[in-house]
């Protein structure tokens, strides 16, 4: 994980959130610090709505997926025009 460090990452949520930022520090917990981090919201009806959300910490619990994004390549396609049906949430199931 630090060599993620200062690169942009996007991580995927136990709850199904995307969230795109810039890793700025981490911890032993995994607990993560973003800047200038937006939340990528998927429809099937309309466009990707992003949302801004500045600083923002994640707790390393709730990740469920982290990976460094590739800027060139993202920048290349139409990130916003994307349509997809929204992530479900992982649910823990007691046996």
């Amino acid at each position: 994980m630090a060599d993620y460090l200062e690169r942009t990452v996007q991580i995927v949520t136990n709850d199904g959130k995307i969230i795109v930022g810039k890793l700025r520090g981490i911890d032993d917990k995994t607990n993560c610090l973003l800047q200038n981090c937006e939340e990528r919201v998927f429809s099937m009806n309309k466009d990707m709505e992003s949302i801004p959300l500045g600083v923002y910490i994640i707790r390393g619990d709730s990740i469920a997926c982290i990976g460094e994004v590739d800027v060139d390549a993202e920048s290349a396609i139409e990130v916003e025009k994307i349509r997809a049906p929204p992530l479900k949430p992982i649910i823990h199931v007691a046996f």
